[in-house]
């Protein structure tokens, strides 16, 4: 059985990475085990300055459904990439500015 990192632990770590790419490895919703290179979006990015009131309005909701639900959402390297969102109590390990932190196995 995989063992999970607590989700406090997973929003520390990723905060100390700031921009910067990491890989992490998490439990899709099937129980498959993934692996990404991501970095964790960040929220002026998420809407353009100039955007209307109304996307401006629209992406606020949409980050806080995020937060409501237990999500993180993480940009791809790829240039156009969409990217994804991960489950914090779902994660297995990450691997970020030369360390890596991983859960236990049972």
């Amino acid at each position: 059985m995989t063992k999970f990192l607590k989700p406090a632990l997973v929003e520390a770590i990723i905060a100390a990475q700031g921009t910067k790419f990491f890989s992490i490895e998490f439990a899709k919703k099937n129980g498959d085990i993934v692996t990404k290179n991501v970095r964790a979006k960040m929220a002026s990015r998420r809407v353009q300055e100039d955007a209307s009131a109304e996307s401006k309005a629209r992406a606020a909701k949409q980050a806080q459904t995020l937060v409501d639900n237990g999500l993180m959402f993480f940009d791809y390297p790829q240039v156009g990439a969409r990217g994804c969102s991960v489950f914090k109590n779902r994660v297995v390990s990450i691997n970020g500015t030369g360390a890596t932190v991983a859960s236990a196995e049972a």
